[in-house]
C-alpha cells in the first residue's frame, strides 16, 4: 500500500499478477466516516428518545456503523406495530441482509414470545427492523410494546453494502 500523491490509497499492482489476480493498480478515494442521529420508530408509537448517537465509516461501499440509543420512559400510542431504527448515513443496495452483530438491549421485554435479538438492514432504505428469533429458526416481529419499561438500552453495530 502506497499513498497515491495524497489522494488515495494506492494497492499496487504486482507484475506476475500474484495478488488478487491482476496486474492493474487500484486506488481507493472513497473513505469518509462520521455521525448521524438513530431512531427508533414504529407507526402511531411514541418513543422518548434521550440519547441517540450513531458513528459510521465508509470504505468504498462498504458502511461500518455503531448505534446507541437510550428510551428514558416506556413507548406510548399504538405499540402494536414493528420497531425499527432510522437514520442511517447511506442508502442500503437493493439486497437486504440479516445483522451479523448480537446487539446488547436493557429493558427490552420480548423474551416471552423469542429467545434472541436481531435486525435486518432494509435494503434500498436507511432503517433498521428490529426482530426476534425463536428457538424453531422462526423470527417474530419486535413491537413498540415491548419497549414498555423505562431506562431501555440498545447497543448495535454492523455493516452494510451501498
Amino acid at each position: 500500500l502506497i499513498m497515491a500523491d495524497g489522494k488515495g490509497i494506492d494497492f499496487a499492482a504486482y507484475t506476475d499478477g500474484s495478488i488478487a489476480g491482476s496486474t492493474t493498480s487500484q486506488i481507493l478515494k472513497d473513505y469518509e466516516e462520521g455521525t448521524f442521529t438513530p431512531a427508533f420508530s414504529s407507526t402511531g408509537a411514541v418513543f422518548d428518545d434521550t440519547t441517540q448517537s450513531g458513528y459510521y465509516t465508509k470504505v468504498g461501499r462498504l458502511v461500518t456503523f455503531t448505534i446507541f440509543l437510550y428510551n428514558s420512559g416506556a413507548a406510548t400510542g399504538d405499540t402494536s406495530n414493528q420497531v425499527s431504527i432510522s437514520g442511517l448515513p447511506y442508502t442500503a443496495a437493493a439486497i437486504v441482509g440479516f445483522g451479523a452483530y448480537s446487539p446488547s438491549v436493557q429493558n427490552v421485554d420480548f423474551l416471552t414470545t423469542a429467545i434472541n435479538f436481531g435486525y435486518k438492514i432494509e435494503g434500498s432504505g436507511t432503517t433498521i427492523v428490529l426482530e426476534g428469533f425463536r428457538d424453531d429458526n422462526t423470527s417474530t416481529n419486535v413491537t413498540a410494546a415491548a419497549f414498555d419499561a423505562g431506562d431501555m438500552a440498545l447497543r448495535l453495530g454492523g455493516h452494510y453494502y451501498v
